[in-house]
């Protein structure tokens, strides 16, 4: 019988599953294919679907490594191929952000920028206080080539709260256009991107600016 005390909460990141002892099915050699994949990729779930425990997974395998993986598939998979390398990892969930406007939401943005440089040491050339998220961002990346890993969740947050104001939609809209432009950009010099949302949002051009994006939800292995 399963001891349901081990089935974990609802927010539970993946280092906190772990170090409770709480009940993980095995997909970490899925994790392992996903974490050599080129270019920006992007999942689509509904809420409550495991996005956020899979973006929790990713970055503490960048991060830390293999730390928090002890005895899963992808323990000497990563370690054989790593060995010892970790990143520098920038999480940015736009659904913890608060805000009310696209100013703000820059504004907050920029915020958690600068707090992944100071709590990972990330060396990076002076920010200007005019500086908008995506300046910061090509900041970071380009003065550390090949060590950034970019992972955004809930990327249409600003989206989907949006829908009954038609202005202030076009206007998250614009910003996370022209955010993706600077991804685009500099993808060569980052480890890996992942992207994940409640939906693509066609036929808005919001991904227009990132059309080298590679949708996982339309192949059979991850969907």
């Amino acid at each position: 019988m399963v001891d349901i005390t081990k089935l974990p909460k609802a927010k539970s990141g993946f280092e906190e599953l772990r170090l409770s002892n709480q009940i993980y099915v095995d997909h970490t050699d899925l994790i392992y294919e996903f974490a050599y994949l080129e270019g920006p990729n992007f999942l689509s779930r509904p809420r409550r679907f495991g996005k956020s425990l899979l973006i929790s997974s990713l970055e503490s395998l960048f991060s830390n490594g293999t730390e928090f993986f002890k005895g899963l598939k992808i323990e000497k998979l990563w370690e054989e191929r790593e060995r010892g390398n970790t990143y520098k990892v920038i999480r940015l969930d736009f659904s913890s952000l608060i805000f009310s406007d696209k100013n703000e939401f820059n504004f907050r943005l920029c915020e958690r920028l600068k707090d992944n440089i100071l709590t990972q040491n990330i060396k990076v050339r002076e920010l200007l206080t005019t500086d908008d998220a995506g300046t910061i961002l090509y900041k970071i990346v380009t003065d550390n080539p090949g060590k950034v890993v970019l992972l955004i969740d809930e990327y249409d947050y600003p989206l989907t709260h949006s829908l009954d104001d038609k202005d202030l939609f076009e206007e998250y809209r614009k910003y996370i256009q022209g955010f993706f432009g600077t991804i685009k950009s500099e993808t060569s010099k980052m480890r890996f991107i992942f992207i994940t949302g409640v939906g693509r949002f066609a036929k808005t051009s919001v991904f227009s600016q990132l059309n080298n994006l590679r949708d996982l939800g339309l192949e059979a292995k991850f969907a």
